[in-house]
């Protein structure tokens, strides 16, 4: 032991320290998950944390509360000693875990390695007593019972499985709750691919507010439910895109709660712990269980791990994994796709295994139509299926030298076939594009038309050329405003 922040030696050092620093950080929490274990003060192999253990222990079973200042009290009055002050070991303890949530799984540990050391001491007390010839055939025996003892009770019982009888199933189908028609169920795990500017993070961001908002979502219907958007990167643009949405399509955002910083996500990791702690307090607030978790992107979250390797890679599912079953949430994922699009996202191919929904999102550069396609789906039929969306842009306001500041809202795009552009454009189709291009607002077709006669444009010309652009998809009408397509988008 140190003085200060508690530093381990080796991991049963390490276990022993979690475990009180756990004890110290929240006790309410991490003595019921420790009585699980069996843990006894015996159990620990440095007489010093016996000691802490054992102060603890008298305070729980007084009723009292757990913390450094009564742990002395309670060290001074069963007359055990750790150090010549032990207040600074205590909150060295304390501060050396994240949470107490884990105290049952390092508690497992201590108590493994106590019966680990029980049994080779029996052992040693056998070898002894063999090459001693004064030991009689009676000592060798119960040294010997005392060994097999030992060894059993360091067996870990092992539990039966849960199991279903296929006869109790009955006859009703179990359908599994979906949280967007068709396309996400709840509690599962979905990734949205694409290049950069593909629209991956449009399509997340106006998911996630259709979600939290109740509303449909590009055609289709969705449970409305809290959502938590983790922008680790871009949080700024994700912010304009928010008010972009509300601002098109005079809507509120619902209970749509945004992280705006860069967090790690790779088991074990305090920041999950905080995301969990997030989702408690969201909570708290709406009054509802979080049912939506986006991170956004895989890349931000594993700074400091490898997308290309198994045990990395297993490290995020593992989060994820842990984040579906403390939270209930679906938990959503953006990433990137590699040089080669056909190959699918980029990383190690366990993730694409883990998934129940995997969507990958794509532009035509031409007609700026952005397509997003279902090409994995686990429990639902809506593999192949795709969703196709336009980026409109939104006028904000003005920066600081006047100049016009936008983001764009997301369009649904019904029934699109993926049109081409014309092999040609006519000199009236050219001029539209040019009028529009300087334009970040809509424009009425008949302001367009108005103003393009005064440049010498035939009318009947204007509307053909404006007609031709539409089903060609390099222009999109929404509520009679013609816009140009936004180019770019994440």
């Amino acid at each position: 032991m140190t003085s200060g922040r508690a530093v381990a030696a080796d991991p049963a050092d390490a276990a022993e320290q979690s475990v009180l620093g756990a004890l110290l950080l929240d006790a309410g929490t991490a003595w019921p998950l420790c009585a699980a274990a069996g843990l006894r003060a015996t159990d620990f192999a440095d007489r010093q944390h016996a000691a802490i253990f054992g102060a603890v222990a008298l305070l729980v079973q007084r009723g009292q509360a757990v913390d450094s200042l009564l742990v002395c009290q309670a060290l001074a009055e069963l007359g055990l000693q750790v150090g010549a002050d032990p207040m600074p070991v205590l909150v060295g303890l304390e501060v050396s875990v994240a949470t107490a949530r884990n105290a049952g799984l390092h508690a497992e540990l201590v108590v493994r390695r106590a019966r680990l050391r029980r049994v080779h001491a029996a052992a040693t007390a056998v070898a002894r007593a063999a090459a001693d010839g004064a030991a009689n055939d009676e000592t060798l025996q119960s040294l010997l019972a005392d060994l097999t003892e030992q060894a059993k009770a360091g067996l870990p019982r092992a539990a039966a499985l849960p199991v279903t009888w296929a006869a109790e199933i009955g006859a009703d189908v179990q359908l599994p709750q979906q949280l967007v028609e068709g396309l996400l169920t709840a509690g599962g795990l979905s990734s949205v691919n694409g290049h950069p500017n593909a629209g991956k993070s449009y399509f997340a961001g106006a998911l996630a507010l259709a979600v939290a908002s109740g509303l449909d979502f590009l055609g289709r219907r969705v449970q409305q439910v809290p959502v938590v958007y983790i922008a680790a990167e871009g949080a700024a643009s994700m912010l304009a895109r928010f008010q972009a949405d509300a601002r098109f399509h005079k809507r509120q955002p619902g209970h749509l709660a945004l992280v705006a910083q860069g967090v790690t996500l790779l088991e074990p990791s305090a920041d999950v712990d905080a995301l969990v702690a997030t989702c408690d307090a969201v909570r708290a607030r709406t009054g509802a269980p979080v049912g939506l978790i986006v991170i956004d992107t895989v890349a931000r979250v594993m700074v400091g791990g490898d997308e290309n390797t198994a045990v990395d890679m297993g490290r995020l599912i593992a989060a994820a994994d842990r984040l579906k079953a403390t939270t209930g949430a679906h938990v959503l994922l953006l990433h990137h796709v590699g040089k080669d699009a056909s190959k699918g996202a980029r990383g190690h191919s366990s993730l694409r295994a883990a998934l129940d929904t995997e969507i990958e999102v794509s532009v035509d550069d031409s007609t700026r139509l952005h397509t997003a396609k279902v090409t994995k789906q686990r429990d639902l039929a809506s593999k192949g299926d795709t969703l196709h969306f336009r980026l409109v842009p939104v006028p904000l306001g003005v920066d600081q030298w006047g100049g016009e500041v936008t983001a764009c809202a997301v369009v649904h795009e019904p029934g699109s076939a993926d049109p081409q552009r014309p092999a040609r454009l006519t000199p009236c189709q050219q001029a539209v594009l040019a009028y529009l291009a300087g334009k970040a607002a809509g424009v009425r077709r008949r302001a367009m038309v108005e103003e393009l006669e005064r440049q010498g444009q035939a009318r009947a010309s204007v509307y053909r050329a404006i007609g031709g652009l539409l089903n060609a998809g390099m222009l999109v009408d929404v509520a009679g405003q013609v816009y140009l397509p936004r180019e770019g988008a994440q």
